[in-house]
């Protein structure tokens, strides 16, 4: 199917999506059972389904005549929602009902084509698609249930499939990282089966060393245990056995040359995947809490910090590093554990909900791998110790929190902690009114988005500086470190390493957007040395990257960026708009896009917005720039005493910005405060020679409700020291 013919992109694989091809703008499906037609109608391969089948699936609690007239306003509904102005996708011969197959994509379709393809690019596009469990969330009646859960494992199955043949496909080809990595996805897909548990021994003795191959062993030992009581069988105790006499430290191939060591290898079983490992009854707990997925779900929705698994890693490099925990990749890996509920059912309903929509919310940050949600279930109800959750998941960091209810005030507190060392990295403490609990809930998880990201990244850096000694670092190394240096309030600090970067690997779409997005930073702060040379060169490489990466938040995050430093403000909105379609967790997005729409004269939307972003991530790095902002929306509105107040928190947050004294300068001069206006000035020429009070108000876009307004602080500016452009003087 071509991308010119499709109308609608539908994600299936853990929650459902659907967004409109080519601008991947979300479509809403406002009800369940509509999704659940959709997703039902998605997956079928047998042309139409009767409308007897669809009403008795999704209505098998109703009468026959009553389960069709509730078919028929679905279906009516449905097809508004979908179609959306453009050609029918809902198709109704005769009795029966089918989705128009080459006018929607789905992940599906296309991860059950690339699977059975075979060849490694193929398996590689697999592994991205396959983004968790089929469905997630969606449920209503037996009939439907069952249904879910028949498809749920068979892809599950298939995924298992794709993970094995990957791990051998890119250990052949020498990338021994992508090698475990696939290996790790296997035994986190299904941990009680011990043949993909030896193929990760197998693989971490060869490419890793002894401990790290031993410590593996002993993560599979300890789930069998606890899980079923009982012991590895014959053939994985004979391996960690061989594993035992190997030396302490293995060095990793080069692309093409022999492996240092052979530890033989099973086969790759074809399907099915569920290899025979219940050798005694299996309590219905067990099988229920943990016999699923235990390790890394990497998927690459959301694009931040690195390039998607596949993308952006060169050949392997030599690793003579003894005993690497976690495997050094340039990804962050995470489990979060089941919150714990205080008190009554109903606080215990909260806190798994919000260990169910954390993880979702988690898995689609960029160069994160989360740990499945049915995994870290069997964690549910015990004392743990974050270090051995942290060695049995395979994963570099462990979330877990709290939920109680009192006095009518709900409380969630939650930690970040590195599972290698157990230091807690990250905690806070969230409180609000019980009747806001939905409220918390999204807020919680978009401030906890927000911290993760820029935590965890920020602790990966150090652990990948201090790992990698005098080794040479992967391309994700390289790219996870500049991004860490993005996080404060001095962005601009990392271009030098992003233009090395580059200069190295001249096809890293990561580096493209880290140059492109310091480049019109520093425009935007009037600190550029060549503002115009600068824009240029951001402009032509966002495009290169968004060549690469059509679909990533990340490119259109920082085209947006880009374009508001060219002042293109109409297009730089609808960027950031659809960066923020694609991650809804962008919250730093938000802000820029309060930013954008004060530029287009709509203040107090933007206002709103930057106070979400604010309520959000209050402990952002970028949070003094938008204090600053918010001064600079009271400015234009003529509230002159609030304007100064955010001013100067925003002053004494990001004393080395430029803008806020700019706007100070106006806001006290047209409070009758002259002098200190004008000292306001002198430092903003100081820091920003540059600096032009024309485009610091950005007038050039200002409608007209506000151009008197932009006058007045204009000549203000002026008065105070400040330099107008000769077209900001005659606007």
């Amino acid at each position: 199917m071509s991308g010119a013919e499709q109308h609608l992109r539908l994600y299936l694989f853990g929650g459902l999506r659907a967004v409109l091809a080519g601008t991947e703008a979300e479509v809403t499906v406002s009800s369940r059972k509509a999704k659940g037609l959709l997703a039902y109608l998605a997956l079928s391969k047998n042309g139409p389904i009767s409308r007897e089948t669809l009403a008795a699936l999704l209505w098998d609690d109703r009468a026959e005549a009553q389960a069709r007239q509730s078919l028929r306003q679905c279906l009516a509904v449905l097809r508004r929602e979908i179609q959306n102005g453009g050609p029918e996708l809902l198709q109704t011969p005769g009795d029966g009902v089918l989705l128009a197959r080459d006018l929607v994509w789905s992940d599906v379709a296309a991860f059950e084509a690339d699977a059975a393809s075979g060849d490694l690019g193929s398996l590689r596009r697999a592994a991205d698609l396959y983004a968790g469990d089929l469905l997630v969330g969606l449920s209503f009646g037996e009939e439907f249930d069952t249904w879910v859960s028949r498809e749920r494992q068979r892809l599950h199955d298939v995924a298992g499939s794709v993970m094995q043949q990957l791990a051998a496909a890119e250990e052949q080809a020498g990338d021994v990282n992508r090698a475990v990595a696939a290996a790790q996805r296997l035994v986190g897909l299904d941990p009680l089966r011990e043949d993909a548990q030896r193929l990760l021994i197998r693989l971490l003795a060869r490419h890793r060393g002894r401990a790290a191959a031993l410590r593996q062993f002993e993560a599979c030992v300890d789930i069998l245990r606890r899980e079923l009581d009982v012991t590895p069988d014959e053939a994985t105790l004979a391996l960690a056995q061989e594993v035992r006499t190997l030396p302490e430290a293995v060095t990793e191939p080069r692309e093409g040359t022999a492996k240092p060591l052979d530890l033989g290898g099973e086969p790759v079983p074809a399907l099915p995947l569920r290899s025979p490992v219940w050798r005694r009854p299996v309590s219905l707990a067990a099988a229920s809490g943990v016999a699923l997925a235990l390790a890394v779900a990497a998927i690459s929705l959301v694009e931040w910090f690195a390039g998607p698994m596949g993308r952006e890693r060169p050949p392997a490099i030599t690793d003579g590093r003894k005993d690497p925990s976690p495997p050094r990749t340039g990804r962050i890996s995470i489990a979060v554990l089941p919150f714990t509920g205080h008190g009554s059912a109903d606080v215990e309903r909260l806190a798994d909900t919000l260990t169910d929509e954390l993880t979702t919310d988690l898995s689609r940050f960029q160069a994160t791998d989360v740990a499945p949600l049915r995994s870290a279930l069997a964690f549910k109800g015990r004392v743990t110790d974050v270090k051995d959750a942290g060695r049995i998941l395979g994963v570099a960091y462990v979330l877990e929190g709290s939920v109680r209810i009192a006095e009518g005030r709900m409380r969630v507190n939650v930690q970040l902690v590195d599972a290698h060392t157990g230091v807690q990295i990250w905690t806070d403490r969230f409180e609000r009114d019980q009747a806001e609990r939905l409220a918390v809930q999204n807020e919680v998880l978009a401030r906890l988005g927000r911290a993760m990201q820029v935590q965890a990244t920020l602790a990966e850096s150090e652990r990948v500086r201090a790992a990698t000694g005098s080794t040479p670092p992967s391309l994700d190394d390289l790219l996870m470190q500049a991004w860490a240096l993005t996080v404060g309030e001095n962005p601009v600090q990392a271009r030098p390493q992003f233009e090395a970067i580059l200069a190295q690997y001249p096809t890293s779409a990561g580096a493209m957007e880290g140059v492109a997005v310091t480049n019109a930073i520093d425009v935007l702060a009037f600190t550029a040395a060549d503002p115009k040379g600068q824009l240029e060169t951001a402009e032509r490489l966002i495009g290169e990257a968004q060549k690469l990466r059509p679909n990533s938040a990340r490119v259109h995050y920082v085209k947006g960026v880009t374009l508001r430093a060219g002042e293109r403000y109409e297009e730089a909105l609808v960027a950031l708009e659809h960066a923020l379609s694609l991650n809804h967790g962008f919250t730093h997005v938000h802000a820029m896009v309060g930013e954008t729409m004060m530029k287009l004269g709509r203040v107090e939307e933007g206002l709103a917005r930057l106070d979400q972003a604010m309520r959000l991530s209050p402990n952002d790095g970028s949070f003094g720039k938008w204090l600053a902002t918010v001064g600079y929306g009271h400015l234009l509105l003529g509230r002159y005493d609030e304007s100064v107040g955010f001013l100067r928190r925003a002053i004494d947050r990001r004393p080395g910005s430029a803008p806020p004294l700019g706007w100070l300068a106006a806001a006290e001069m047209l409070r009758g405060n002259r002098e200190t206006a004008e000292t306001a000035a002198r430092e903003f020429r100081r820091r920003a020679p540059r600096g032009d009070a024309g485009r610091l108000l950005g007038l050039t876009s200002v409608p007209p409700a506000y151009q008197e307004q932009g006058q007045r602080l204009l000549d203000a500016m002026r008065q105070a020291g400040i330099e107008a452009s000769a077209q900001a003087s005659n606007h």
